[in-house]
């Protein structure tokens, strides 16, 4: 009898999803479960599967220290050298408001770094793109991320990209308990938002929200339009690529730019703060929870 078609991936996913449960009961806070369930979800191990054989593919040393912590839940050891934001608010020891403050501008630069990765990712498919489009809607002056184009020239689709993070106040008792909580949440206000607004006159077009935690999970509709151009990509002699192969490469591309991200959000703020290498002293603390 012929074996099972995938039985070893069914069984192998069978196992990780009991190990997640696992972890995810015997977490000792809600933040931890909410982590936990944002790490297992699409998207969010890519970068630790990236071969680093192009610079896109590349976290620095001081990133993946920092892109370790984050996932394994570990406390950033910045509380030794400083312990409140320019903001005035205190520090939490697992990074959340470092990544989230508005002060010194990190979410922005975080979110443009973003947009201009998905802009590069049309690039490879050549979808005409136009960035930061102003007056698409008669109602608002919002600046859609990126704004698509058919082969004729005529306006398709607005693609609004943003970051949440699944320890806000608002998700973290849910984010605990669904996986990828936070990125769906936004989602869907996001299709409230622009599904209450009138589109410019002539015009024919969809927002579709892309949205991504900052533990790397992918919404719904990220996946669901990377799956779309991914089928119509094409290698450089203009032949169809492989649909899998697109996707795996924009999907680890696309993780580790969120984690470099992350950390060199982290180590702008700490740094202006403490005034001091936190590379340094972070590799220390390093050493001494994977070495020792």
């Amino acid at each position: 009898m012929a074996n099972p078609v995938k039985l070893q991936n069914r069984l192998s996913s069978d196992v990780a999803e009991g190990n997640v449960a696992t972890s995810v009961m015997q977490a000792s806070s809600v933040k931890h479960a909410a982590r936990i369930r944002s790490c297992r979800g699409r998207g969010a191990g890519s970068w630790l599967q990236a071969i680093p054989s192009a610079p896109k593919f590349v976290l620095k040393f001081s990133e993946f220290r920092v892109a370790a912590f984050l996932r394994l839940g570990i406390p950033l050891p910045y509380s030794q050298i400083v312990t409140k934001c320019d903001c005035s608010r205190s520090f939490d020891e697992h990074g959340y408001h470092l990544l989230t403050c508005k002060f010194g501008g990190g979410p922005v630069w975080q979110h443009n770094t973003i947009v201009s990765t998905r802009a590069k990712c049309l690039d490879g498919v050549n979808i005409p793109h136009q960035v930061e489009l102003r007056n698409r809607y008669t109602d608002s002056d919002n600046r859609l991320d990126i704004t698509t184009y058919d082969p004729t020239g005529h306006l398709t689709k607005d693609l609004d990209i943003s970051l949440t993070h699944p320890h806000s106040c608002d998700t973290v008792q849910s984010a605990a308990k669904i996986s990828g909580y936070a990125a769906e949440l936004r989602e869907k206000c996001k299709m409230t938002k622009y599904g209450q607004q009138q589109s410019i006159a002539g015009s024919d077009t969809t927002c579709i929200p892309l949205v991504v935690e900052h533990f790397g999970f992918w919404g719904p509709m990220t996946e669901d339009y990377l799956d779309k151009i991914s089928k119509i990509s094409k290698d450089a002699n203009g032949k169809n690529s492989e649909t899998a192969d697109f996707r795996d490469r924009w999907r680890k591309q696309l993780s580790v730019v969120v984690q470099s991200c992350n950390s060199r959000v982290i180590f702008g703020k700490l740094s202006k703060l403490s005034k001091c290498n936190f590379d340094d002293f972070l590799y220390d603390k390093y050493v001494q929870h994977f070495v020792h």
